[in-house]
């Protein structure tokens, strides 16, 4: 589980890091992006902790946090929680229905 946490935590310093070198524009056209990878960051610490079979995929993929935001752009229904999203992308991977 740590494995996991300290990665899923590099890269969202990394993602940071590298909105904090853009132009005020710059970060203003990515805000949307900012709030929902930090949803999605928090949420993805508190499923690891909650369920460790979580970490076992999430172990193995070269970009989680990139990964995650991806399948919550694509599937996210309008009154779901980021929460109940990356659940089902869980859920999915563990049937191997979702490819990571």
């Amino acid at each position: 589980m740590d494995r996991v946490l300290h990665k899923i935590g590099q890269e969202w310093e990394l993602f940071m890091t590298e909105c904090n070198l853009m132009s005020k524009p710059g970060i203003i056209s990515k805000s949307e992006e900012i709030t929902e990878k930090r949803k999605i960051y928090q949420s993805l610490k508190q499923l690891c902790e909650t369920e460790p079979e979580c970490c076992r995929i999430l172990v193995h993929m070269d970009f989680i946090l990139e990964g995650a935001y991806r399948f919550v752009q694509d599937q996210k229904r309008p009154q779901e929680t980021v929460e109940h999203t990356l659940k089902n992308w869980m859920d999915s991977m563990k049937k191997g229905i979702c490819s990571m």
